[in-house]
């Protein structure tokens, strides 16, 4: 069953030249969701092909392909809850000729768009991203993406952040979530303990970003 503060991590899998890219989200199940709703309603109701609540028009997935070129596949969803009932991960299938809406070409796999989104505490560890690659080379110059696709990429960031209702009788704050780690601060070995971020805004960077692996515990 599906509790108040269950805590689940959620991906979009997306293919690009052969290589798989991975945008990762957090949701925690808000105070006061209905006792009655089983695990598999609750995942069906969130990632079922078309009508589950990600997967839907003006939705978290069709917003990030609107800024992707028709190189892009999206194929699937993974979730896994890790804050409750610690469950195994669960994987929904995208049809895998749904791809990337924004006509033109891509060159390379390795160039992004950066989206941030930010929890409302200050520090790092409120502050996460994800990088949207795919875009077409024709909406970018001199390392910066123009006006269109910037306004695009506006749309994806109220569906990353803040409150949603994915599942009758549910609703979800969005964000991401840090697992435990190890790391220094001003030289000191410090352990961070796992930290879920309810996100309450964002913006898309207008700045062209090179995908480099991530900083462990500066958000995913």
């Amino acid at each position: 069953m599906i509790t108040s503060n269950d805590t689940w991590i959620f991906a979009l899998h997306q293919r690009l030249f052969g290589q798989e890219v991975v945008n990762t989200f957090a949701l925690d199940v808000d105070e006061g969701a209905a006792a009655n709703v089983t695990e598999q309603q609750f995942l069906d109701d969130c990632f079922a092909p078309v009508t589950g609540y990600f997967n839907q028009a003006g939705n978290l997935r069709l917003n990030i392909a609107s800024i992707q070129s028709p190189q892009v596949a999206h194929t699937k969803w993974s979730a896994k809850r890790i804050r409750g009932v610690i469950t195994t991960t669960f994987e929904y299938a995208i049809d895998n000729a749904t791809a990337g809406t924004r006509p033109g070409d891509c060159e390379t796999a390795n160039i992004a768009m950066s989206i941030s989104r930010k929890g409302q505490p200050p520090g790092r560890r409120f502050r996460g991203r994800i990088a949207v690659a795919g875009v077409p080379t024709a909406d970018y110059a001199a390392g910066v993406f123009g006006a269109s696709v910037l306004d695009l990429a506006s749309f994806i960031v109220p569906e990353m952040v803040g409150t949603h209702t994915p599942s009758p009788g549910i609703n979800v704050a969005l964000g991401f979530y840090t697992g435990p780690h190890f790391g220094f601060v001003n030289l000191i070995p410090t352990n961070y303990i796992g930290l879920w971020v309810p996100c309450v805004t964002g913006a898309a960077r207008n700045t062209v970003r090179v995908q480099r692996s991530r900083t462990v515990g500066v958000g995913s």
